[in-house]
């Protein structure tokens, strides 16, 4: 996608892949990326659910699993991960490791 410098950064767009309506550039980036771009799946170690990518894993986390902290930096396996669920490496989250 080619952006000009006529572009309004605030003005509503519709993504290029699925029409959807985006309201502005910057979320228009953000959809193309967590929609559409080829990404590694992510899997979900509390009940073993496979995610599109680690934001949906990172959402679905949040939503199904509340009392869990999802955020602080900590790397979100894959599903090409073995799994390590006996440890939480001090993260609270069994099988996620701090950096």
């Amino acid at each position: 996608m080619i952006w000009t410098i006529k572009d309004n950064p605030y003005e509503a767009r519709p993504c290029p892949v699925c029409h959807k309506l985006i309201s502005n550039r910057a979320n228009l980036k953000k959809h193309l990326k967590i929609r559409h771009s080829a990404q590694e799946e992510a899997l979900c170690l509390y009940c073993r659910k496979v995610f599109r990518n680690k934001y949906s894993l990172w959402t679905h986390i949040n939503s199904y699993h509340p009392g869990v902290k999802s955020g602080g930096g900590q790397d979100v396996p894959s599903t090409q991960d073995s799994g390590g669920a006996a440890g939480t490496s001090g993260s609270g989250l069994p099988g996620y490791t701090s950096h």
